[in-house]
């Protein structure tokens, strides 16, 4: 097989990995809004592990492809200079690209979703408090902490 056929092999394998990441996020949101179980988030929560690890395997593959086929600079500019010269690693390239953005999209809303379920935590856990007659709480070094001071893990 000559490089550009490889190139094209691991564009379709890093396609189909995308195409599972995507259902993993899918299923991600679902257990996260419709599951009373955390049985479903850890199952999934550990696929994802998994198929971002092939991800970052098949990047690699494919960055070190693109380079042979004269592309330079990290993995994106690499593989954008081959599909410009390869009209048929273009195409793969921009499918890969709108997966990925997708995936992307998908991971932004399930931060929310996961935003959301910790702030809704967190309220409780501050009612709980008052309710009890509970004051401040103490953070791991032993400094005392507004009962409303909790973080927030989603980023816009």
């Amino acid at each position: 097989m000559n490089a550009v056929a490889d190139l094209l092999d691991c564009l379709s394998a890093e396609a189909d990995e995308v195409g599972h990441f995507i259902a993993l996020l899918e299923a991600e949101a679902a257990a996260l809004t419709e599951s009373d179980s955390t049985d479903d988030l850890i199952d999934t929560t550990e696929a994802k592990q998994v198929s971002a690890n092939r991800l970052g395997e098949l990047s690699r593959r494919r960055h070190g492809l693109a380079v042979q086929l004269g592309g330079s600079g990290g993995d994106y500019a690499a593989t954008q200079q081959v599909a410009e010269r390869h009209p048929d690693v273009a195409e793969a390239w921009e499918e890969l690209l709108a997966l990925a953005e997708h995936a992307r999209n998908l991971n932004q809303r399930n931060g929310v979703l996961i935003d959301t379920h910790l702030r809704h935590t967190q309220m409780s856990l501050d009612m709980l408090r008052s309710v009890a007659g509970m004051g401040d709480v103490y953070d791991a070094s032993g400094r005392a902490q507004p009962i409303n001071a909790g973080k927030t893990i989603a980023t816009g």
